[in-house]
């Protein structure tokens, strides 16, 4: 488990402060009233999905540069 966690621990990190300031900022949203709550709450929704479409191209980037690294393909890299 520990070498594991030494390698996606970058990325559990990350993931625990987005999710940490979600819910601080739903927090301070309910504690400010019904409409504020329902804004924010349309608008974490779409940082939520620009989020998972950035992680998308992340994921493809790092996907092609390591096939191309692994084939020794300097120029396609």
């Amino acid at each position: 488990m520990l070498r594991l966690f030494s390698l996606n621990k970058d990325i559990f990190v990350r993931t625990l402060i987005l999710t940490l300031s979600f819910a601080w900022i739903t927090r301070l949203s309910a504690q400010s009233g019904d409409v504020i709550l329902a804004a924010n709450a349309i608008l974490l929704q779409v940082l939520s999905i620009s989020a998972f479409a950035l992680d998308g191209v992340a994921v493809s980037a790092e996907t092609l540069s390591g096939q191309a690294a692994g084939r020794r393909d300097w120029p396609r890299f």
